[in-house]
């Protein structure tokens, strides 16, 4: 097996194992959970599910909630490795958003769609049937295919805000806004602004799986998870757990935009573990304590 360059933290993990070093790790979410201490990349989820070992194990894995857990043990992570804490991020993400001040200007309807690298990360940039059964760009073109439709039956003016993953490349997507721009919709792209003033300053957020979609539903902002040919196992924690419909088809989504456009809100109810922070340096403590 060819190792890549970003196996760099489970080589920590091993060398502190091995030098009776502590050592914890926080998950961030509950998308490709073993994958993470085996020795397969992502793209190589396949390989993965057919031969779940695990030889990059940490002392500690520190995990969202009981669901992140059970998924855990379900890929043959050792139970006794993983503690339930809650997600520090997500109490920050709360604070922040709270924080910012609301400084919209803008009267069209305004939609964030927040991108991932999909097809990077799982067809290795190629153009080929899709590993998921969609990709970013094909989501995106999905979304502006029912606003143009809408916007002409609604009589309103919507404002689409593209905002690329931090590893994407931007430039991927600029010829791409510049044939998307129409009377009724008009899309731009934001690499840069606050996560959180970008959240404030939209009326809805449109994703696929992402954190940021996730961070949008903690801050009671309305979602929309697109999935449009979605051939496995639904990625996304909350159309798992029954929160948020993922739309599999474009007559979905139209019907799910129609109403979010006609007043409905569209809020996914996400309850998270509070005080995550605290959780996580109380168990530190403890384990420190045990030397």
């Amino acid at each position: 097996h060819k190792y890549r360059s970003d196996y760099s933290e489970r080589y920590l993990w091993v060398a502190a194992e091995k030098l009776s070093i502590k050592c914890a790790v926080i998950l961030d979410q509950w998308m490709n959970l073993g994958i993470r201490f085996s020795k397969y990349s992502y793209e190589e989820v396949e390989q993965y599910n057919l031969q779940k070992e695990h030889p990059y194990l940490p002392g500690r894995i520190l995990v969202m909630d009981k669901l992140a857990e059970d998924m855990m043990c379900a890929d043959g992570i050792p139970k006794e490795r993983i503690c339930i804490t809650g997600q520090p991020h997500f109490d920050t993400v709360l604070e922040c958003f709270q924080q910012t001040p609301d400084l919209r200007n803008d009267e069209r309807f305004t939609i964030c769609y927040a991108s991932e690298p999909i097809s990077q990360d799982y067809d290795g940039g190629l153009v080929k049937e899709p590993f998921w059964g969609y990709n970013e760009m094909s989501n995106f073109e999905s979304l502006h295919r029912c606003l143009l439709q809408l916007t002409d039956e609604l009589g309103k003016n919507v404002h689409v805000i593209l905002r690329p993953h931090p590893r994407e490349n931007p430039v991927k997507w600029r010829k791409r806004i510049e044939k998307s721009q129409s009377d009724k919709v008009m899309v731009t792209m934001d690499a840069d602004s606050d996560s959180f003033a970008l959240l404030k300053n939209s009326d809805l957020i449109c994703g696929m799986s992402s954190m940021f979609l996730l961070e949008a539903a903690i801050c009671k902002k309305p979602i929309i998870s697109i999935q449009i040919g979605l051939k496995r196992k639904n990625p996304f924690l909350l159309s798992v757990i029954g929160k948020c419909p993922a739309q599999r088809t474009e007559q979905e989504l139209m019907e799910t935009l129609r109403n979010v456009l006609h007043g409905g809100d569209g809020i996914a109810q996400f309850d998270f573990i509070r005080n995550a922070a605290q959780r996580v340096v109380s168990l530190i403590e403890t384990e420190i304590g045990k030397q």
